[in-house]
């Protein structure tokens, strides 16, 4: 099981779990109430708005928070993708492995062996959030 506590606008727990989602019940975490939010696959951009840090408000577009300073230009325009920064910020990955394979970490002109390339990959998967499993808490 991996859990792991986010500091955004609320106090957020993503939980990912191997049993089935219908029949997991969890209501306190450290002898803490817990409310839920959403399953992994429900994570929407409304959702999401109301947890990321909004910079900024235009007419046009709306800014929300860098948390893994990675887009080049400290914010994004989408929220999901301003939560999902969140999570890489604390090591950790949401959904697919995918962009993690393609990012600077497994660059095929570093020099990683297959093996280190495994290890690594091996080490991303095990801190890969896989939305079919995950639920999402707010901490009140």
């Amino acid at each position: 099981m991996k859990q792991l506590e986010l500091e955004l606008q609320k106090r957020l727990l993503v939980i990912e779990i191997d049993e089935s989602l219908e029949t997991l019940h969890i209501h306190s975490w450290n002898n803490q109430p817990l409310e839920f939010i959403c399953k992994g696959p429900d994570f929407t951009e409304d959702i999401a708005k109301g947890f990321v840090l909004l910079i900024n408000e235009n007419s046009h577009l709306s800014y929300y928070a860098d948390y893994n300073n990675k887009s080049g230009c400290g914010y994004y325009t989408n929220s999901i993708r301003s939560f999902i920064s969140a999570i890489e910020s604390k090591g950790y990955y949401w959904g697919e492995i995918k962009s993690f394979c393609y990012s600077e970490e497994i660059d095929p002109f570093t020099g990683y062996s297959e093996n280190n390339k495994k290890e690594v990959l091996k080490e991303a998967q095990s801190r890969t959030f896989n939305l079919e499993k995950t639920i999402i808490f707010e901490i009140p």
